[in-house]
């Protein structure tokens, strides 16, 4: 089955594709924050007097869209790479039966 749009946007990944899709993602997330707050220390900087208030306020969560930022462009290539291998499927909707 050819990659199209329809297919890159709504299909499934099965399988190994799935999980690697969605656990590499959260581990993409998991290791930004880990290099953030360990790697680069983050609370020291707050034990030294260098981190004020509006630091927590925006930094934080800017460093937690950078991260989550980074997951969706994981989920994005590893979509692309399975779709080019054809890995992706679309799920056949549940048929409503009319009433009638």
């Amino acid at each position: 089955m050819p990659c199209t749009k329809e297919l890159w946007r709504f299909g499934r990944a099965q399988g190994f594709w799935w999980h690697l899709e969605r656990w590499g993602a959260l581990l993409v997330l998991l290791a930004w924050l880990f290099y953030v707050f360990v790697v680069r220390d983050f609370a020291s900087y707050a034990d030294r007097g260098q981190l004020q208030l509006i630091d927590l306020l925006l930094g934080l969560p800017i460093l937690f869209a950078m991260g989550l930022v980074g997951s969706i462009i994981w989920m994005g290539l590893v979509r692309l790479f399975s779709c080019a291998l054809g890995q992706l499927v679309i799920e056949p909707s549940a048929q409503v039966e009319d009433e009638a």
